[in-house]
């Protein structure tokens, strides 16, 4: 789902007439979502009808995670919430970069099946090259996940993911993120400022751990530095009449 939020107006009173969740109370942003739910289903059984299913991969994501706060074009009110995770959109935080992934491959995936491991948008190159016999094929960043669509806990050749994000945005300014293991680095360019999160024991992000974990705040800065430097990323241009809009 996208702004604007319009959702059919038989869907959205469907969910105005339930009581409100804990964390979800658009009614729109429910109906669109079940609008997509509903175009799934309409794809997948086409698949079915042309008898296309069973050598059909079928991968469903996300560019992003949900915008959780408030825009003009979602009514003036968070269209989403990502909880238990932090922030949204644009951020670096795990409400931004935590996306829905499923993928059905018949022949490889089982249903209902469930795989905790990293991984990222950057690896369907490698796993759908691999699948064609195209070993050769550029990695693009990506490791192919074929291992774990027959293994969900089969290892990964991969120490760590990095994300760069030199923009600026309501609630984040230019910054970049080394994930390994179950820590996380964000540097933020404007003044150098370091936050480390243990995401096992803190999944939300609560308590910046670079002071007291200092040692750890070092290797992990020293690994983003250089896959900066190994992949050129480029450094923003700082902007003076920049203000957040709320963390």
């Amino acid at each position: 789902m996208h702004t604007p939020i319009e959702g059919k107006p038989a869907w959205v009173k469907r969910f105005e007439k339930k009581p409100a969740g804990k964390i979800h109370s658009h009614a729109e942003y429910a109906a669109m979502l079940a609008s997509l739910d509903e175009n799934i289903g309409r794809v997948l059984r086409q698949l079915d009808d042309l008898k296309l299913a069973d050598r059909t991969v079928v991968i469903l994501t996300s560019d992003n995670g949900g915008v959780d706060f408030p825009t003009a074009k979602s009514g003036n009110r968070p269209p989403t919430r990502n909880a238990p995770f932090r922030s949204g959109k644009g951020t670096l935080y795990e409400g931004g970069l935590r996306v829905p992934l499923i993928i059905r491959w018949p022949g490889r995936t089982k249903p209902g099946a469930e795989c905790a491991a990293q991984v990222t948008s950057q690896d369907f190159f490698p796993t759908l090259a691999d699948a064609l016999g195209q070993t050769n094929a550029p990695r693009h960043d990506g490791v192919s996940l074929l291992p774990l669509l027959k293994n969900s806990k089969a290892p990964l050749k991969r120490e760590a993911l990095f994300w760069h994000y030199p923009h600026y945005y309501p609630r984040m300014t230019p910054a970049s993120a080394i994930r390994a293991g179950d820590w996380k680095l964000i540097h933020y360019y404007e003044d150098n400022r370091m936050e480390l999160f243990n995401l096992k024991t803190d999944p939300a992000e609560t308590k910046n751990l670079a002071a007291t974990q200092s040692a750890k705040a070092k290797a992990l800065r020293e690994k983003l530095d250089a896959w900066r430097k190994e992949t050129d990323a480029k450094a923003p241009i700082r902007n003076p009449d920049w203000r957040p809009r709320r963390k």
